[in-house]
C-alpha cells in the first residue's frame, strides 16, 4: 500500500509539471475591485479592466447569475481619481484556491507524518500505519482548510484619497492586475 501511495504521488508529480506545452499562453489571472468614496460608502464593485494617470475603468456585472460569461450585461464604468479614496483588490475566486491548496497539503503532511511512525506495539489498541496515515490526513486537511480561509480572506487596500498623483504612483501596481493589456 505504501508503494503504491508513493508511486500515484511520483506520477501526479511527473504529469503536472508536463501537463501542458509551454507554448500556449496562460490565462490571464482577474482580479475583482472595489471602489471606496468614504469609510462605509461603496461606489462601484466589479473586475479591474484598465488604469490610466488619472482614472480607473472597471467592468460591473449587474447580472451575478448569467449562464454565460460574456452575458451582454456587463458595462464598463471609469471613476476618475478626484472620486477615489481607496481601492480594495483582489484575485477572483482566490478563497476557493486557497483553501483547496492548504487542505491537500495539511493531508499530505498529515499522511507522510501517519506512515512514518510505523506500527504499533500490540496491546489493547494499536494502529497500523495505513490507518494512522488516514488519521494524519483528517488531522493535517481541517486545520489546513481554516488557515486556507484565512489566507484566501486577505485583500489589498490601496489608499488614492482623491489625489491624482496618488494613482499615477500606484499605476504600474494596478496595471500589471489590469484585463487588459497594458504595452
Amino acid at each position: 500500500m505504501k508503494k503504491l501511495c508513493s508511486l500515484i504521488f511520483a506520477f501526479i508529480i511527473i504529469q503536472t509539471g508536463s501537463a501542458q506545452p509551454k507554448i500556449l499562453p496562460r490565462a490571464k489571472i482577474l482580479y475583482k475591485i472595489k471602489i471606496n468614496t468614504s469609510e462605509n460608502t461603496t461606489l462601484h464593485k466589479g473586475t479591474l479592466y484598465s488604469v490610466n494617470d488619472s482614472s480607473v475603468v472597471l467592468i460591473t456585472d449587474p447580472d451575478r447569475h448569467a449562464t454565460k460569461r460574456n452575458s451582454g450585461s456587463e458595462k464598463k464604468v471609469i471613476v476618475s481619481a478626484n472620486q477615489i479614496d481607496y481601492i480594495l483588490i483582489w484575485k477572483k475566486n482566490r478563497m476557493g484556491r486557497s483553501v483547496l491548496a492548504s487542505t491537500c497539503i495539511g493531508g499530505i503532511i498529515g499522511t507522510i507524518v501517519g506512515y512514518s511512525t510505523g506500527n504499533d506495539k500490540t496491546g489493547t489498541v494499536s494502529f497500523n500505519p495505513e490507518e494512522k496515515a488516514l488519521t494524519g490526513f483528517i488531522g493535517g486537511a481541517i486545520p489546513g482548510a481554516i488557515i486556507g480561509c484565512f489566507i484566501g480572506s486577505f485583500k489589498i487596500k490601496i489608499p488614492i484619497n482623491k489625489n491624482i498623483d496618488m494613482l499615477k504612483n500606484k499605476r504600474d501596481f494596478l496595471a500589471r492586475r489590469s484585463a487588459l493589456e497594458m504595452p
